[in-house]
C-alpha cells in the first residue's frame, strides 16, 4: 500500500510539473538565480531526495530531513570528476516563509553558516563538505514552526522542492535535484494548477 502510495504521490508531481512547464533537469527557470554554471543532473553524483517527516514533541516543531544520495555520472563531465566536493545547496522556498525556518542540522550538527536570500526565495546551506566517497546518506534537516513547515508551504513549487548542488573546485556545477516529500497535510488537491 505505501508503495502504491508513494507511486501515485510521484504521478501527481510529475503531472504539476508539467503543468507548470517545470522540466525535470531544468527546473524552475531563472533557479538558482544568478548562477552562469552547469546544471545537467547527469554531470554530478549527488542528488537530494526526501527522508523523513515528524512533528517534534518538545518544541512543535516540524522536522524535514532530506538525504544527499550518490549516483553513476557522465565521467566526461567536469562536475564528476573525483576531486569534486559538494560544498553548498540551494533550496528554492517562498520568500516570506524566512521566519518560520528554526534551525538547521547536518548529520544532526547544527548548522550556523546558511543565509535565506528574502530577494529571491533561496536558502543556502554551507559548508557541506563531502564528496562522492562519502556523501552517501547525508541527512540535512529543517526544523519549521507554522505557518511554513510543509513543502506545500516552504518550497516555492508546492507539492515538491528545488535543489541546486554546489561544487567548489572551482565552483561551476549547480546541477538541478527535485525531492518529493509530500508530507502532511497532503491532498491531490494541493497540486492543482492555479486558477487561470
Amino acid at each position: 500500500m505505501k508503495l502504491s502510495i508513494n507511486v501515485f504521490c510521484a504521478g501527481l508531481a510529475m503531472l504539476y510539473m508539467l503543468q507548470h512547464n517545470v522540466v525535470r533537469g531544468q527546473g524552475i527557470p531563472g533557479f538558482p538565480p544568478n548562477c552562469t554554471c552547469d546544471r545537467t543532473p547527469s554531470h554530478s553524483p549527488f542528488r537530494m531526495a526526501y527522508s523523513s517527516y515528524e512533528i517534534v514533541p518538545t518544541t512543535g516543531y516540524a522536522k524535514m530531513c532530506f538525504v544527499v544520495n550518490v549516483v553513476p555520472c557522465d565521467k566526461t563531465a567536469t562536475c564528476c570528476l573525483a576531486n569534486q566536493t559538494l560544498y553548498k545547496l540551494d533550496m528554492a522556498v517562498v520568500p516570506t516563509c524566512k521566519p518560520s525556518l528554526k534551525e538547521i542540522t547536518i548529520d544532526g550538527v547544527r548548522d550556523t553558516v546558511y543565509t535565506w536570500s528574502t530577494t529571491v526565495g533561496v536558502l543556502t546551506i554551507r559548508e557541506i563538505g563531502k564528496t562522492a566517497a562519502n556523501a552517501q546518506g547525508t541527512q540535512i534537516c529543517l526544523f519549521l514552526e507554522s505557518p511554513c513547515n510543509t513543502a506545500q508551504t516552504l518550497c516555492s513549487t508546492p507539492g515538491f522542492c528545488e535543489f541546486a548542488l554546489f561544487n567548489n573546485v572551482p565552483a561551476r556545477c549547480c546541477p538541478i535535484s527535485f525531492a518529493y516529500p509530500f508530507n502532511p497535510p497532503f491532498t491531490p488537491e494541493s497540486l492543482s494548477p492555479p486558477p487561470p
